[in-house]
C-alpha cells in the first residue's frame, strides 16, 4: 500500500493527497511531498520523495505490496 502526503510548512500537519495533486501543490505553493510504502502486514518499509520531474511510480525495490 502507498500513501502520499503533502505539507506546505514544517509546522503544518501533512495532508493525504494523490501524487498528481502533490505535484500540482508543489508547483504552485512549494513545500514538501512524499510517499510512504507499507508492507501487507502494515509495517512501513520505505519513504520516497515526490519530485516535480520524472515518474514517481517507479520503485527502487522489487517487492510485492
Amino acid at each position: 500500500m502507498r500513501i502520499s502526503y503533502y505539507r506546505e510548512r514544517p509546522e503544518q500537519e501533512p495532508e493525504v493527497v494523490t501524487v498528481s495533486e502533490a505535484k500540482r501543490l508543489l508547483k504552485t505553493k512549494g513545500g514538501e511531498a512524499w510517499t510512504e510504502h507499507y508492507e501487507r502486514d502494515g509495517g512501513l518499509f520505505d519513504v520516497t520523495p515526490i519530485l516535480l520531474t520524472g515518474n514517481n511510480s517507479k520503485f527502487k525495490y522489487n517487492r510485492h505490496l
